[in-house]
């Protein structure tokens, strides 16, 4: 199980926006929530990420579980999402690079991993072990995060969401705001979370 809901009830101010809603989904489920709008489909999605929290029933998801959420959002709304995508020149970071910062904490591994590397041609006794060993499990962690298929797995998503090479290079900020909604979603799959929730 990924996450269950049970008895959930929310309401803002007098109106009752949900009423008694339960559900499970397990894991390599796909999930479809159905409704006019104004349902409730958007407010079940902001009680599971935590935005909001539920009047009354429970929230039950698995200990480990990695939630990525892709809200609506107007063109305004998906400008202000991605201003974390200039640099300090103030100049916008191309669409690559802008998906390509997921893969930070690995790159940051990685030149852990070389640094030790080069620490350990001078290294004897204990030190040499401590080395060896912190090598050893960055090198495992690396791996189970398919650290070196980071490139590929980038790329596959870019074409994967209809991107031509020719594309790539262009700075985030002048991406449509349909464009630029592909490429957050790109960057949700390249986190790989356990549940995606499209909204």
């Amino acid at each position: 199980m990924l996450l269950q809901l049970r008895d959930i009830e929310k309401s803002i101010g007098i109106e009752e926006i949900l009423n008694n809603v339960s559900f499970i989904i397990e894991e390599k489920e796909k999930v479809a929530l159905v409704g006019v709008n104004g349902a409730g489909k958007t407010s079940v999605f902001r009680l599971l990420t935590g935005e909001w929290v539920a009047d009354g029933g429970s929230i039950t998801k698995s200990t480990s579980l990695r939630l990525g959420y892709l809200p609506q959002m107007t063109n305004e709304e998906i400008t202000a999402a991605t201003r974390t995508a200039v640099d300090s020149d103030e100049n916008l970071l191309t669409l690559y690079d802008s998906l390509d910062q997921v893969f930070d904490p690995l790159k940051k591994m990685e030149v852990e991993m070389r640094e030790l590397e080069v620490k350990m041609a001078n290294l004897t006794g204990l030190d040499l072990e401590s080395a060896l060993k912190r090598h050893d499990k960055l090198n495992t962690q690396f791996e189970e995060a398919d650290g070196y298929e980071a490139t590929s797995r980038l790329k596959g998503v870019l074409r994967g969401l209809g991107f031509p090479e020719s594309q790539w290079q262009q700075p985030f900020g002048r991406l449509s705001g349909g464009e630029r909604t592909r490429a957050l979603l790109g960057k949700l799959l390249l986190e790989r979370t356990d549940l995606l929730l499209l909204d």
